[in-house]
């Protein structure tokens, strides 16, 4: 675990003005058994955790680093017969949640991080059933959490949910049993998003036949009711969504339709709910086709009538405007000595930007080589950054087995996204690591994103930062 090989993370800048970006990193830090990492938060003497854990998420370790990233300690979260749920910063406390099969019902135990220990664990809510699935959600300012437990497939019967409300005192708030109309089925798409003012929305997906149907439960604690609201457009059929919260609690939704094949997004769409769960902001777009022949070609573009192999990428509200992303995505598999493998290819990202109201913007293609392979595509990953007020894309691109992360700045003037920068790593192993942007992270002020080396068993925390130089 001690591995004190520091490393230094160069960006060489981020646009053609007098900003460079700086990224200071840890240590190197096995994790051979545990390649699952997520950035949890800042402890009261700033000291950065980090969560890993094995694919079961049985075993676990708890690292803490300094405020100057070098290794500090690690706590094994190795709890009998218990299962990692979430790590989370909550009331200016880290706070661990596990799941344990109590008395035939499925409890959630919640313990305390405090001086390189947890408190004693507190049980906060049973589920009905013992093989119950939780999910997670806390609120931006941390002064709300909820938990879901979605009912395991029960054939003949109606779905049923049950969502659990706490403030920040681990105060139970509401507990609600949400009753579907819609028949329980075996695979369950149930996002929770808890909004600043205790609101709990419920996104689902419900599959009938070949056809997408989503819908947005709203469950207010204090009226111990729901709202459900049908997400519908004009003709068509939604292909996937994606959302976030603004500030005033608002939920934004964005996504791509299709009309018969869902392999071809023919256009994208705007939902705004707001708290009473009312959609006040509704706009549905197709894409035209110079669009659509920018992004692969005048043949396919005029063949498909759509984006053929994208699938739903990321969302980002910023400065009043909603920019969202598709990337070209393919799984391949091939025979390497006889032996099975899957390659993971995605060589496009499709922007697209929207005004306050949900009117069309911009449309922007951007190129890139991601490669992975018999990993999901971990490698293959884009995200938005805002740092110092600008916008920003980074996207990773493979290259001879090794990972170089690029970066994209968003220009005001001309409503697009500039040409990519690369980011240089220099690594003193001398082997080949890369960011998992999917990691990235802001804590305060400050981003903080994960590097592993490109046989994920070695990881180190990066901490991302901007100064202005003269030109």
């Amino acid at each position: 675990m001690k591995k004190f090989l520091l490393f230094i993370l160069l960006i060489i800048s981020l646009n053609c003005s007098s900003q460079n970006a700086i990224g200071n990193c840890s240590g190197r830090i096995e994790a051979k058994e545990m390649p699952y990492a997520q950035i949890i938060g800042e402890t009261e003497n700033e000291h950065v955790l980090v969560l890993i854990h094995s694919k079961s998420k049985n075993e676990g370790k708890l690292i803490e680093f300094n405020n100057e990233l070098l290794f500090n300690t690690e706590i094994d979260l190795d709890f009998e017969n218990e299962s990692i749920l979430q790590c989370a910063y909550i009331n200016d406390q880290i706070v661990l949640f596990t799941s344990k099969v109590i008395d035939n019902a499925n409890c959630v135990l919640a313990r305390i991080y405090e001086d390189y220990t947890f408190s004693n664990p507190e049980i906060i809510c049973k589920a009905i059933f013992s093989n119950s699935v939780f999910d997670f959600s806390k609120s931006n300012n941390g002064k709300y959490f909820g938990i879901i437990a979605e009912t395991p497939y029960l054939k003949g019967i109606n779905e049923e949910i049950e969502v659990w409300i706490f403030d920040d005192l681990f105060k139970e708030q509401c507990y609600y049993k949400l009753a579907l109309p819609e028949k329980n089925t075996r695979i369950k798409i149930n996002v929770p998003v808890m909004s600043n003012t205790g609101l709990f929305f419920l996104i689902k997906r419900h599959i009938v036949a070949q056809d997408n149907n989503y819908f947005v439960y709203t469950i207010n604690p204090e009226k111990k009711k729901h709202i459900r609201t049908s997400l519908k457009l004009m003709g068509k059929r939604i292909a996937d969504i994606d959302y976030q919260l603004d500030e005033q609690n608002n939920l934004h939704l964005v996504g791509f339709y299709s009309s018969l094949n869902y392999h071809v997004f023919e256009g994208c769409f705007y939902y705004k709910i707001d708290q009473t769960s009312r959609p006040v902001k509704f706009k549905q777009h197709g894409f035209d086709l110079d669009f659509l022949t920018q992004t692969q070609g005048k043949k396919i573009a005029k063949k498909n009538g759509g984006l053929l192999d994208y699938k739903m990428g990321k969302m980002k509200l910023f400065n009043g405007e909603i920019f969202f992303t598709a990337s070209h995505s393919l799984r391949e598999k091939h025979f390497v000595d006889q032996e099975q493998q899957i390659s993971y290819s995605t060589n496009q990202i499709a922007l697209i930007t929207l005004n306050k109201d949900g009117m069309k913007e911009m449309t922007q293609t951007l190129k890139v080589n991601q490669q992975s392979e018999n990993d999901h595509g971990f490698w293959n990953k884009h995200q938005f950054l805002i740092d110092s007020n600008n916008l920003s894309l980074l996207h990773n691109q493979t290259l001879n087995e090794s990972i170089t992360t690029k970066i994209n700045h968003f220009s005001d003037s001309n409503n697009v996204f500039t040409p990519a920068i690369n980011f240089e790593l220099n690594d003193a192993i001398n082997d080949s690591c890369g960011l998992d942007l999917g990691s990235l992270k802001k804590i305060n002020s400050n981003h903080y994103v994960l590097t592993w080396n490109t046989n994920r068993n070695e990881f180190a925390i990066c901490k991302l930062s901007t100064k202005d130089t003269d030109k």
